[in-house]
């Protein structure tokens, strides 16, 4: 019986998969409350990732392209020339470096490359 706790999703998680895989249809009374409330997440994400590319956008060395789908921004940064030959010289790749002191230094998570 333990082990069916944690192999096992709690009732409110199953009844929220089985709305999301099987959302109200036209015609349901619930629909027009269900497209109210889905477009209002959506409308509230694409704002966001607006504010976010035109933030990274402002920063100088920083082009990133428009955000679409997902919260997730891949801005393209230029690094300084004397930070890639200090990086060189301590035998690290730039990008490598640039995102582990990014990560050290404000919790931000960038993939090199």
């Amino acid at each position: 019986k333990l082990a069916s706790i944690g192999l096992c999703s709690n009732v409110p998680g199953q009844l929220s998969v089985g709305l999301m895989v099987n959302p109200p249809q036209s015609g349901d009374p619930s629909f027009a409350r269900y497209q109210s409330e889905r477009s209002a997440v959506f409308d509230s994400l694409r704002r966001r990732a607006n504010k976010l590319e035109a933030a990274l956008n402002s920063v100088p060395g920083v082009k990133c392209n428009p955000i679409e789908g997902a919260m997730y921004a891949f801005p393209q940064i230029d690094l300084p020339a004397k930070f890639v030959a200090e990086s060189k010289a301590a035998g690290e790749q730039p990008d490598q470096r640039y995102a582990l002191r990014l990560l050290e230094s404000t919790g931000l998570v960038a993939v090199p490359g």
